[in-house]
């Protein structure tokens, strides 16, 4: 490339802002000229890195791994890459790879250190460079951190009820046990099972049996309170725990939940409606109590409850 034309770019380079370029071009001129392929790295967090890059000509692409597809960031024309490892003397923290043929100027360590102790207002155009770069991460982080827990979101929720799955509960549950032993609060649990769920599927069929399980899980959560946790524990089985409630108190809620459910049929096509019931068992933790053993109390209870006429509650035993 003409020394004209690197002229010309250099003087839009933030690096250079508010210098002229006779007064960097001399050292300039010992800089060596890189050519950087398609695809090709020109950085690695693999790789020691002595140079900082001045992009002349193309496009590179700042990336998470060595795939263009993983890029977060654009170099282009004018802009620096490999400043980062070359003030802290790291390893790059990041791939940067060519997005199309390209050409840059590297400066060495060497020559990058003599135009600072010349011109020191280079020093200072660092420091919005780096800025930049500092705030690229961060958003990568954010965005990274976002897609975490969107990913969690879905590891950690039922998709056909939209209610947490057990693996939260088996995750949550237990802190809030543990929590109600350390603070004195007492902490029940209800296990609710949908009567004659077999009889829907079996009469209406499967999508009728899934609007039935979305439906239920609705009315279970209209019914508890927003303090209260709730989660679908399996086919037609739900649990729900209730933080700072004794089992006088448990029975209150449970009641609530069962009469939501009674009281509000699955509305089908054409008006036809189909009406529910659900039975729950119910059980207060006991003073060292695991959420294994109580769940088990609480499925006893169910149990009871279905044995006894199912639509009703039932308290687990001590």
């Amino acid at each position: 490339m003409k020394e004209s034309d690197i002229s010309n770019i250099l003087a839009t380079a933030g690096i250079f802002s508010g210098l002229s370029p006779e007064s960097y071009l001399p050292i300039i001129r010992e800089a060596r000229q890189v050519h950087v392929g398609k695809g090709e790295c020109l950085l690695d967090p693999l790789s020691e890195n002595d140079s900082l890059f001045i992009l002349l000509s193309g496009e590179l692409l700042v990336c998470l791994d060595p795939a263009p597809e993983s890029s977060v960031a654009q170099i282009r024309p004018g802009e620096c890459a490999g400043e980062l490892s070359i003030i802290d003397d790291r390893p790059p923290s990041a791939y940067v790879i060519g997005a199309v043929p390209s050409e840059l100027i590297a400066l060495n360590r060497r020559t990058l250190s003599a135009l600072v102790k010349r011109l020191p207002l280079i020093a200072v155009n660092l420091l919005p460079i780096l800025s930049d770069r500092i705030r690229q991460n961060n958003a990568c982080l954010r965005k990274s951190l976002e897609e975490q827990r969107r990913f969690q979101n879905k590891a950690e929720t039922d998709a056909l009820t939209k209610l947490h799955n057990r693996a939260w509960l088996n995750e949550i549950f237990p802190r809030q046990l543990d929590l109600g032993e350390r603070t004195g609060q007492p902490v029940s649990v209800g296990f609710v099972d949908i009567d004659h769920f077999k009889k829907v599927n079996d009469t209406h069929g499967h999508s009728v049996g899934d609007l039935a399980l979305a439906h239920v899980a609705t009315c279970v959560c209209r019914g508890l309170r927003a303090s209260d946790m709730c989660a679908r524990y399996g086919g037609e089985e739900f649990a729900f725990m209730l933080p700072a409630t004794d089992l006088t108190q448990a029975r209150v809620i449970a009641e609530q939940v069962r009469r939501m459910v009674a009281g509000t049929p699955l509305d089908l096509r054409e008006g036809e409606t189909l009406p529910l019931t659900i039975s729950i068992g119910i059980g207060e933790q006991k003073p060292g109590e695991t959420l294994d053993a109580l769940l088990k109390r609480a499925d006893a209870a169910l149990y009871t409850a279905k044995k006894e006429g199912r639509n009703c509650v039932r308290v687990a035993t001590s």
